[in-house]
């Protein structure tokens, strides 16, 4: 190991007419670590405020073994700065900290600790949002118990400098904003991550800060696009792994965040422009990649989207949607069927006309299954959905029908109450997420 034991890089960058304090507050709470083995690495970011290098030099006097100071130019961003620090870093674990947060006195101490006793390659803690006053914390086992609260952010956790530099893929993105997209990658390639139940990080939010621009009537989703594209790419090192998966359904509801956000804050003319920027990134996802057990978009992608959006748009969605059920369907459907078949049961019926009931017409004709359509609801009858297939009155097709597939979990149990006991009657939905062989459902 090197005598240092944690390096804390922090990003220095400030407009012009800012004031010192938040800076000298941010330097202080490093240097006042009671962990003795660190080095603090400020990197200004050829920052406009002439008073950011001035009080870079004032601490490196003072603390010459302790702190050091890097120059950019020109501005290359707060992601690339930060690359830039961990490439001078020595010690056996890198923090970060934004130059106007603050990290209690024993933070690198007590992080570092657990992340030997526990040989850990993170160790997190939770944090204090300053602005909000409001309580956040980053978890350990986050990635499987819930990928939506997946916490992308570089600070409020130590991580061991091997695992960093090892390549490229866990760097900071290069890009104007959202550089700290790269940190979910982070969690993927951890071999262990530790959590502190600790409030030792205050985050602080300011309105003239990037991130709090990021949503304003004349911003433009453009500046996103470098990072949500190479977020894409790096994505493609899990392309065989069930990663993939966890990796999708993250930029998924990032990319459906923003857009939705945006979309709201702009006029026609960009409205047009951001769909077009949006349907390109998406189709750089390779669904076949994705797994049908871990992820499936329950409500609909579009159920995630303004209602004005434009037709023509609602109709991309609504097949992006089909893509993903169907390679999600596909095999369990395919398997069922088989075994209908073999056991002389393939004569079958699906039950529901409406939006589930047209899914799944296209999913069973898309793998060339012959159905039937029937619904409870009289008003769907001689209704045609997909194929040319007509939505068709139970009791005129019941004596052709073996098997009935209830498209709608809710349905099922009034649809058996309804047919008796002489058919197969199927929940798609639960044969599904069962995760059993058709013969094991209706063995």
């Amino acid at each position: 190991m090197s005598k240092i034991k944690v390096s804390i890089i922090i990003p220095v960058w400030s407009k012009a007419k800012s004031d010192d304090f938040l800076l000298r507050r941010t330097f202080d709470c490093c240097i006042k670590q009671t962990l003795n083995d660190i080095e603090i690495i400020a990197v200004n970011d050829e920052s406009p405020n002439p008073l950011d290098q001035k009080i870079m030099e004032e601490y490196k006097e003072k603390f010459p073994n302790k702190f050091h100071c890097l120059y950019l130019s020109p501005n290359i961003g707060q992601g690339a700065a930060r690359n830039r620090g961990m490439e001078l870093a020595h010690g056996d674990y890198i923090c970060f900290i934004d130059c106007d947060d603050i990290m209690d006195h024993t933070f690198c101490e007590k992080l570092y600790r657990e992340a030997i006793e526990s040989d850990a390659d993170m160790v997190g803690c939770k944090y204090y949002n300053e602005s909000l006053s409001k309580y956040g914390a980053y978890k350990a086992n986050f990635l499987i118990e819930s990928w939506k609260i997946h916490f992308t952010a570089g600070w409020s956790r130590i991580v061991r400098r091997e695992f960093l530099q090892a390549g490229t893929l866990l760097h900071f993105i290069e890009a104007p904003i959202l550089e700290d997209l790269a940190t979910y990658f982070w969690a993927l390639s951890s071999n262990k991550t530790v959590y502190i139940d600790e409030v030792l990080y205050h985050w602080c939010v300011r309105s003239d800060s990037c991130s709090s621009g990021i949503f304003r009537s004349d911003s433009d989703f453009t500046y996103m696009i470098p990072a949500f594209e190479e977020f894409l790419n790096r994505m493609d090192t899990f392309a065989e792994t069930s990663h993939y998966t966890y990796c999708s359904m993250f930029i998924i509801a990032q990319l459906t965040d923003y857009f939705k956000t945006y979309y709201e804050l702009s006029n026609e003319d960009k409205k047009w422009k951001l769909i077009k920027q949006f349907k390109a990134l998406f189709n750089k996802l390779n669904f076949a990649k994705i797994s049908a057990t871990n992820f499936l978009i329950n409500s609909g992608i579009n159920n995630n989207f303004p209602d004005e959006c434009p037709n023509r748009f609602e109709k991309w969605l609504n097949e992006l949607n089909f893509l993903l059920y169907f390679e999600a369907f596909k095999k369990p459907v395919s398997e069922l069927n088989q075994y209908l078949i073999d056991n002389n049961s393939s004569a079958i019926c699906l039950w529901g006309g409406g939006k589930n009931g047209t899914f799944f017409t296209r999913l069973f004709t898309t793998l060339n299954i012959q159905i039937k359509i029937t619904d409870t609801d009289p008003k769907q009858y001689n209704k045609i959905i997909g194929d040319k297939i007509t939505v068709e009155p139970w009791n005129d097709i019941r004596a052709k029908i073996k098997t009935v597939i209830v498209c709608t979990s809710v349905h099922y149990n009034d649809v058996k109450a309804l047919i008796g006991d002489n058919y197969y009657i199927i929940d798609l939905h639960k044969y599904f997420w069962s995760g059993l062989s058709a013969q094991e459902w209706l063995g």
